[in-house]
């Protein structure tokens, strides 16, 4: 979910309210034109309601509004008939040929924490009518028993926000009952075989 945190600095065209930058609507276009193909794009934008060209949706230097992102988000994922297809958007990211020297610039801070706390500042396509959260945080079985991380979010769960659900790859089902992971402070999930055993340390 998103929050409206105020108005930010304008800067570059804007065809509506400063609320999303052109990034993100181009890699929309993108996704449903690289798996559906370009009257897939078109069927997409019919859904969406959406009146300006295409060309405007892709130049990412272009700003759009909330409601304007949400329909296209809407319109993607009835076209493609995956409800999830923002998520599957996002993870293309890396591989796409969409915002290459943001891409870079984040690459190098080192850590999907640094990246979050810097992600607004450095570059200006990012605006601040949007709050980002985990929605898990997941490690190997490996790391728990050498580290027996929290691997909880360091900011408290508020009234609209749960914490991020622990995600722990444990095929044997090693993951010792008293471990960090398994102390009922946020919601964990431990992934393993059907038939997992790992003797003494279960």
């Amino acid at each position: 979910r998103f929050a409206r945190l105020g108005s930010a600095r304008r800067s570059g065209p804007v065809t509506g309210e400063r609320e999303t930058a052109g990034l993100t609507m181009r890699l929309i276009v993108e996704y449903v034109r690289q798996h559906l193909g370009d009257d897939s794009v078109t069927r997409m934008l019919d859904l969406a309601g959406e009146q300006r060209p295409l060309s405007v949706l892709e130049d990412e230097k272009v700003w759009s509004s909330y409601d304007q992102k949400i329909a296209l988000f809407a319109a993607a994922a009835s076209i493609t008939g995956n409800p999830a297809v923002a998520r599957s958007i996002g993870e293309t990211v890396l591989r796409s040929s969409v915002g290459t020297s943001l891409r870079i610039a984040l690459g190098v801070l080192g850590s999907p924490a640094m990246l979050l706390r810097t992600v607004a500042r450095a570059n200006g396509k990012f605006s601040t009518v949007g709050t980002m959260r985990a929605e898990d945080v997941t490690a190997g079985s490996g790391t728990v028993l050498a580290d027996n991380p929290f691997l909880t979010a360091r900011l408290p769960a508020d009234e609209d926000h749960a914490r991020p659900l622990r995600v722990v790859l444990d095929r044997r089902l090693c993951t010792p009952a008293g471990s960090h992971v398994l102390d009922g402070a946020a919601p964990t999930l431990v992934l393993h075989a059907a038939a997992a055993s790992c003797g003494a340390h279960r």
